[in-house]
Order: C-alpha cells, then sequence, then structure tokens
C-alpha cells in the first residue's frame, strides 16, 4: 500500500501502467478479500459473544474463507492475459 501511495502521488498525469500494476497485484487482492472477512468474523464474534475456542475458529475460518474467496482473481488474470497473446 506505501509503494502504491508513493507511485500516486509521484504522477502528475494519468496513472502510469507501473501503478496499474502494482494495484491490481494479486497479493494486494488477496489482502483486501481476507481483511474484509476477517472484520465480518469480529462483528460476528461482537454479537455472538462464543467462548475462547469458539473465538480462534471464527478467525480461523474468516482467514480461510478471505484467502479461499481471493483465489480465483489471480487465475481469471492469468487466463485473460493468455488469450490476449
Amino acid at each position: 500500500m506505501a509503494t502504491i501511495g508513493r507511485a500516486l502521488a509521484s504522477e502528475k498525469a494519468p496513472p502510469s501502467q507501473t501503478f496499474h500494476s502494482l494495484a491490481n497485484h494479486p497479493l494486494l487482492w488477496i489482502s483486501i478479500q481476507t481483511r474484509a472477512t476477517i472484520a465480518l468474523g469480529i462483528v460476528f464474534l461482537k454479537t455472538a459473544k462464543p467462548g475462547l475456542a469458539g473465538s480462534l475458529i471464527t478467525i480461523g475460518v474468516a482467514i480461510v474463507l478471505g484467502i479461499a474467496s481471493a483465489l480465483p482473481i489471480p487465475r481469471r488474470e492469468r487466463a485473460s492475459e493468455g488469450s490476449a497473446d
């Protein structure tokens, strides 16, 4: 995120290809989706108030779901790059 911020701040014209490649990096999207599912898991923890074991399971499931939901994104990008060649 810091690299993207520096790249955007240093450019005066429309964003370059470097900025687009940084903003569309698969690991960035995996990170964003994992953080979103963890946030949803925290909301669940605040409302359900499970014990320690339930809390750990909830966060574990949130992490797995976040990573699993983001995995198709890199495959789609690779597939579209392959079809463009």
